[in-house]
This record gives C-alpha cells, structure tokens and sequence, in this order.
C-alpha cells in the first residue's frame, strides 16, 4: 500500500527480446522469455511485435509478470489476416504495436494484407 502523494514515474526502460526467430505452430502455446532488469512503478506500456503467422485469428497473445499475471494484447484477433506487422523477419521491420494508450483499441483494429506498405498498428 502507498501512503503520500504518490511520486513521478522514473525514466523510461526499455526491454527487449532481440531478434529471434521461433516457430509458432498451430495449436500449441509459444513462449518467449523478456528478462526485464528494471523495477517500479509502470505507468505506461508499449509492446511492438513482429511475427509472422497465417490466418490470425488463431493466436492470442499475452504478456505474463513472474508471478504469473497475464494481460492480453490480442486473443483471436485478425481473422483470416496473416502476420502481426510486415516486412523483414527480423528487428529493423515495421511492427505491430500495442499500446495502452493507443486511440484504436485492438477490438477496433484489422489485420491489413502483406501488399501494404504502410505502417501496421492495432
């Protein structure tokens, strides 16, 4: 419990998984381990996502704390849409980004077809 008026966020951390590459198989549940080094107060959380997968629909997509605390980004979004963002495989692709304070919420958002060039966001 936080007694006080409550404090500033710190500066901004920055995590991430790097370039990996992992199959992600139908029905089947995919992990990828972020190790996150720093600690406090969250206030506010961006989570840009490169993947390729084809019909949508199928995939949800989570965030998990270590103490087993999940918070959704996408569960069954896209329908028959392919991939979360476009372009290269790799870190230097354009994402798809969650971002709790994004004006579309990902209900609202679709899956765009790999022939657009412009940028993806859900």
């Amino acid at each position: 419990m936080q007694v006080g008026t409550p404090v500033a966020a710190g500066p901004p951390a920055t995590t991430s998984t790097g370039n990996i590459t992992t199959a992600l198989p139908d029905v089947s549940i995919t992990d990828i381990p972020i190790v996150v080094s720093s600690f406090g107060a969250i206030a506010d959380v961006n989570a840009r996502i490169r993947l390729n997968h084809t019909f949508d629909g199928d995939l949800v997509i989570s965030l998990i704390a270590p103490d087993g605390t999940a918070v959704i980004l996408s569960n069954n979004r896209g329908s028959s849409g392919d991939n979360f963002g476009s372009g290269a495989t790799d870190c230097s692709a354009t994402h798809t980004v969650f971002d709790d304070s994004a004006a579309t919420a990902i209900s609202a958002g679709v899956a765009r077809s790999p022939a657009r060039s412009d940028p993806t966001t859900r």
